[in-house]
């Protein structure tokens, strides 16, 4: 891991931009012999370097783009300034001596060339590796036609002799099937603030037993929060409470007084650990769902003697059947 190097004051840092600013100068000023001298703008490119060690702000950095811009476009007027003399290819040379090398020198008939283009493709074949041979896969030669799952299973539903009527086992109640969704933890939590006022907030959603749940309380209060159906507000000894609160209208974003933000918490497992040793919880989202479950059982009505009676006679003659 690099140590990050302590700040510049301000007069290391002038001095930088200093020695810049002057070697900037320096290379306007020797344009020419900075082109024409073979080491001159290595030179200049080393010395930038040098400099550039010392660099840690943006100021400075933007000092080093200049110069070095300038130095490459010196650097492209010398390179369009240098004569390379190359050798340029004899097209009808090469296919002289191509012709000489295949024995066919004092052919002029191209019709008559094709022995000599074969042994080109002969020698010419020797300098390049050759690709293996590519085959098609078409698949096996016999294929079984493969017959629809769903004609099987009625054929055999219509062989099959009929036998003791089974029944479908009974669903559970509706409210056993809500209790496993968000809303319904949600409401549950938010009637539990309701019917208190105000919780401490770590109270309610750390779970001494359980890290996972410790998280989804935190999720549900997250919904209560966003609703507006509860507050974060500390206490006069600084400890964060969740109290109820109104929904806020459209009139009150109109106005002012309510507003949108959004805000992250961290809780890892050793924050969590550390929590539970030391808070006293007061909610449990668990007994708080069987008391839902038991308040909602209680509230249904219950069928009466003589629809029972009816309902086991139909049994007993379905049951017959």
């Amino acid at each position: 891991m690099s140590q990050r190097l302590p700040e510049k004051t301000e007069t290391e840092r002038r001095k930088i931009r200093k020695d810049y600013r002057t070697l900037i100068q320096r290379v306007q000023g020797n344009k020419d012999d900075l082109i024409s001298e073979s080491d001159s703008l290595l030179s200049v490119i080393h010395a930038s370097d040098k400099i550039y060690t010392a660099v840690d702000t943006p100021r400075e950095a933007a000092l080093d783009s200049e110069l070095l811009n300038l130095t490459s476009q010196y650097s492209l007027e010398k390179a369009q300034k240098l004569k390379v003399s190359l050798n340029t290819f004899d097209t009808l040379g090469f296919i002289n001596r191509v012709k000489v090398k295949l024995g066919e020198a004092e052919e002029e008939d191209g019709d008559n060339n094709t022995d000599a283009w074969t042994k080109l493709g002969r020698e010419l074949s020797k300098l390049y590796k050759t690709n293996p041979q590519f085959d098609f896969m078409y698949g096996p030669l016999e294929l079984e036609k493969k017959v629809r799952q769903r004609k099987k299973a009625e054929e055999t539903k219509d062989d099959e002799p009929i036998g003791k009527t089974v029944q479908a086992e009974k669903l559970e109640s509706t409210a056993t099937q809500e209790s496993e969704t968000t809303s319904t933890r949600v409401q549950v939590m938010r009637s539990y603030i309701n019917k208190k006022k105000k919780v401490d907030f770590l109270d309610t959603v750390v779970d001494k037993n359980s890290y996972a749940h410790t998280i989804e309380n935190v999720f549900y209060l997250s919904f209560l929060l966003k609703d507006g159906h509860v507050a974060l507000e500390p206490d006069e000894n600084g400890t964060l409470t969740v109290p109820a609160s109104r929904p806020p209208e459209e009139k009150d974003f109109a106005d002012g007084r309510a507003n949108i933000h959004h805000s992250v918490i961290k809780l890892d497992y050793n924050m969590w650990k550390q929590l539970s040793e030391n808070i006293d919880q007061e909610f449990n989202m668990e007994s708080e769902m069987d008391e839902m479950r038991k308040t909602r059982a209680a509230s249904q009505p219950q069928p009466s003697q003589q629809e029972q009676q009816t309902s086991t006679q139909q049994d007993t003659k379905k049951r017959k059947r």
